[in-house]
């Protein structure tokens, strides 16, 4: 378990700063139960009053969801003041997309320096692993898992990027990533060999994490992310024009 002793005078708020700090980095992911009381309480090594009180220091916060008949949970949507009404623009709006991509270019390639420069072995070993995931997902021409394991390989670099900040927008922003991650796999499954490029790409991602190589992470998760932009903005352009030649064609008719 992530809960350690809390060793202080004010046990109840360091209780609390120890779980807000777990969220935070990502430990304790949005939606995750936590322990009973009673079993909390001896994890973390105080009483069930203080952390009672620690409990309710974090759902008064919103970070921590009470549903009657069920243990607290993380809340889900910290971030959905950010991500909702960009979803809503997301499928609508092709510059939204566009600029999601581009933001995430900006985060994602300094978080792929950061994990090839700084990350653990443990953390490598779960980076690898989701690329396993991604690739056994691909090789089966399993398109939910291997978007779900696709955002995931991205989430677990820039969780060993240690940057709290990146950690929280990121995860705010978890569902349009998968939308946008959806997309893209959609569009190169109906292509067997784009769908491999997109595998090549993650390929390189993951070896030069591996072999800690900075440079060549940062270059290759740019590589794969101007990929991404490619495919969407295609995708526009090329529905902006059947629409344009389906109402030329509506036109024509309505004039015979």
């Amino acid at each position: 378990m992530p809960f350690t002793h809390v060793k202080s005078a004010n046990v109840s708020e360091d209780a609390a700063k120890q779980i807000r700090e777990l969220i935070a980095l990502d430990v304790l992911k949005p939606d995750d139960a936590l322990p009973a009381e009673r079993e909390l309480g001896v994890q973390m090594g105080i009483s069930r009053t203080s952390i009672r009180a620690a409990l309710q220091i974090l759902t008064t916060e919103g970070l921590l969801i009470a549903k009657r008949g069920s243990k607290l949970r993380v809340a889900s949507k910290v971030g959905a003041t950010i991500s909702n009404p960009l979803i809503k623009l997301f499928d609508s709006v092709p510059k939204t997309s566009d600029d999601f991509l581009r933001f995430r270019i900006i985060l994602e390639c300094a978080s792929a320096f950061e994990a090839a420069k700084n990350s653990s072995e443990f953390e490598r070993e779960e980076i690898n692993h989701t690329h396993q995931l991604l690739l056994s997902a691909i090789e089966n021409e399993d398109l939910a898992n291997a978007a779900q394991a696709d955002v995931e390989f991205h989430m677990a670099i820039i969780e060993t990027s240690g940057n709290v900040v990146s950690i929280q927008v990121a995860r705010s922003l978890y569902e349009l990533m998968q939308k946008g991650v959806k997309r893209s796999h959609q569009l190169s499954q109906e292509n067997a060999k784009t769908w491999q490029v997109l595998a090549n790409q993650h390929e390189l991602i993951n070896q030069a994490i591996m072999n800690q190589d900075p440079e060549a992470a940062e270059a290759a998760m740019r590589e794969h992310l101007n990929y991404q932009r490619k495919l969407s903005t295609d995708h526009f352009e090329n529905q902006s024009r059947h629409e344009i030649v389906k109402k030329r064609r509506l036109w024509a008719a309505s004039q015979n």
